[in-house]
């Protein structure tokens, strides 16, 4: 099993996934898409660290990246990890979680080539920090992977080694607030802890 998870930003992969990255490090690669700073890159070294997931991708893209070079970056990184399972950002109000959630379903198209890459499931994550859409999406939460124990603690952990982007309660961004997010999900299936996923493909 590989998981391939692809994120906007450094910080976006904790606070969609930090649960199942933590739950699963073995089958866990990373991309982030954005250009980091010196600081930023030195924090996600720090979270992967807490997380235990195998590997991180840095695709260093610039700023208002989107369209076809992001979906043939995407294209490449799928043929070379060849991922059973593929995670997305929610198309929320940011532009770069847009552009890589379109980006990211094109890549994860059963394309007429003989070739490219064919992911049998594919998951769209929730980043807690961001709770509206531009367009209606007709996504839906429906799929909950369990993240009691280790797997919630480690996702604080990991989001507060992003220390230049965490902010004290009630921000939604840093490992408190996550886990009380993580545990209230969590309730509501019978469960200590959750992380919530929107199947758009899923293939067994």
């Amino acid at each position: 099993m590989t998981r391939l998870i692809i994120a906007p930003h450094a910080d976006d992969e904790v606070l969609g996934c930090g649960g199942l990255l933590a739950k699963y490090p073995d089958e866990c690669v990373v991309a982030v898409c954005s250009v980091p700073s010196h600081i930023r890159r030195e924090e996600a070294a720090n979270a992967r660290r807490v997380l235990g997931y195998r590997e991180m991708h840095w695709l260093e893209l610039e700023q208002g990246y989107g369209g076809r070079s992001l979906v043939t970056a995407f294209d490449d990184l799928l043929d070379k990890h060849q991922p059973d399972e593929v995670y997305l950002p929610y198309p929320d109000l940011h532009q770069d979680h847009i552009a890589v959630y379109e980006a990211g379903m094109r890549s994860a198209r059963a394309s007429m080539k003989a070739d490219h890459w064919y992911a049998r499931s594919v998951f769209v994550y929730h980043v807690a920090a961001y709770s509206l859409e531009l367009t209606p999406t007709g996504l839906k939460f429906n799929t909950f992977e369990d993240i009691s124990g280790w797997p919630v603690s480690a996702k604080a952990l990991a989001l507060d080694a992003y220390r230049s982007e965490t902010s004290p309660p009630p921000s939604p961004s840093n490992g408190h607030a996550l886990t009380t997010q993580a545990h209230a999900l969590g309730s509501t299936h019978r469960l200590d802890a959750a992380e919530q996923y929107a199947a758009v493909r899923i293939i067994r």
